[in-house]
C-alpha cells in the first residue's frame, strides 16, 4: 500500500492502540500548495476539528474523532532553505497545541510518497478552530509580519506598496505610545511564531499568513492588503438566543467561498461551534486605524 505512517496524536484520550483509518476517518490531504502556509493549514485543520466538536455539540457522538492526514509531499522539505523547520514540523506543532475537542481526537499522519503531489486540496478561509492557549498581552510590544517574498504574484506589489506606507505609522505609534516591536515571518518555528504573538498586545501584517493565524491565538490584527477599496456587504446575523439583526461586515480574507458574517468557529464563551462574523482580524481601511489601534491598547 502507498502509505506510511509517520505518527498518531491522541488529543483527550487514552487510545494508544489506535490509528485512524483513512478509510473510516475525516481525510486531510496536504499537498504542495497547502503545505507550507499558515493560512492553508487553518483551513484544513479547523474543518476537522470543528466536526468533531459539533457532533458533540449536538450529541451525535460521544466518541474520539478519527482524523487521517496524508502528507503528500517530501517530509524533509520546507518551503525556503532557511526556514527553521521542515512543513511537516509546523503541522506537527499545530496539532500538539490546538484546542481538543469535546469527545477528544485520534490524528493519524501518514506520508502518501507516490501521491501527485501538485493535485491541488480545496481550501477556504470560513473556518476558525483555535489553539488551546489563547491570547495573553503583556503590554510590552506589538508583533508585525512583513510580506513573504513567496506570498501570491498577483497580490504582492500592491501588497508591498502598501506595507510601505502603513509600516512607518506602526513604529511611530509604537514609540509614542511606548512599545516594543518584535517582528516574526516564516523564518522562525511554529513555537516561535505562535508565542511571540500570544504575549503580543496587537498583530500587524500583511493580508496573509498570520493574518489568519491570528485568529486561532484570538489577538487582534490588522492587515495591509493590495486592494484599493475595501467593500462592506449587510449580512443577518443570529446569535445563540436565535435574536436576529443586520450589520455591515468587511469583506476581507474570511469568508471567501462563503456568507462572509457566516464564520464557522468555536464559541468559547458558550462551549460550542456557531457561525458568526469575525470581526477581530480586519483589513485595513484607513490609516487612522493604525492609531485607534495604540489607542485602544492603552486604555486596557
Amino acid at each position: 500500500m502507498n502509505l506510511i505512517h509517520l505518527e498518531t496524536i491522541y488529543k483527550g484520550c487514552d487510545l494508544s492502540d489506535l490509528k485512524a483509518n483513512p478509510a473510516k476517518s475525516h481525510v486531510i490531504r496536504f499537498c504542495q500548495h497547502t503545505s507550507h502556509s499558515h493560512a492553508t493549514i487553518m483551513s484544513l485543520l479547523s474543518n476537522a476539528f470543528l466536526n468533531a466538536q459539533q457532533l458533540a455539540d449536538e450529541k451525535v457522538s460521544n466518541e474520539p474523532y478519527h482524523i487521517a492526514i496524508l502528507w503528500t509531499i517530501d517530509i524533509h522539505k520546507k518551503r525556503k532553505p532557511e526556514n527553521a523547520e521542515t512543513a511537516l514540523e509546523t503541522l506537527r506543532y499545530f496539532l500538539l497545541n490546538l484546542k481538543t475537542p469535546a469527545n477528544g481526537a485520534i490524528v493519524s499522519i501518514y506520508h502518501v510518497p507516490d501521491a501527485y503531489s501538485a493535485q491541488a486540496t480545496p481550501w477556504r478561509h470560513s473556518q476558525i478552530w483555535p489553539f488551546e492557549k489563547q491570547w495573553n498581552p503583556q503590554g510590552k510590544y506589538v508583533t508585525v509580519h512583513k510580506a513573504e517574498p513567496l506570498m501570491s504574484k498577483t497580490r504582492i506589489q500592491g501588497t508591498k506598496n502598501s506595507e510601505e506606507k502603513i509600516l512607518p505609522l506602526v513604529k511611530k505609534y509604537a514609540n509614542q505610545y511606548g512599545y516594543d516591536i518584535k517582528y516574526i515571518d516564516y523564518k522562525m518555528t511554529a513555537q516561535e511564531m505562535y508565542e511571540t504573538m500570544r504575549y503580543s498586545d496587537y498583530h500587524f501584517c500583511y493580508a496573509g499568513a498570520t493574518y489568519f493565524t491570528a485568529a486561532m491565538v484570538g489577538i487582534p490584527a490588522i492587515a495591509w492588503h493590495h486592494m484599493d477599496k475595501l467593500e462592506y456587504e449587510e449580512v443577518r446575523i443570529e446569535n445563540l438566543k436565535g435574536e436576529k439583526s443586520i450589520r455591515a461586515i468587511q469583506i476581507n480574507g474570511f469568508g471567501m467561498s462563503l456568507q462572509i458574517g457566516k464564520i464557522r468557529q468555536y464559541d468559547w464563551d458558550n462551549d460550542v461551534v456557531v457561525s458568526q462574523p469575525n470581526l477581530n482580524q480586519m483589513f485595513l481601511d484607513n490609516q487612522n486605524e493604525i492609531k485607534k489601534a495604540f489607542i485602544g491598547m492603552i486604555k486596557k
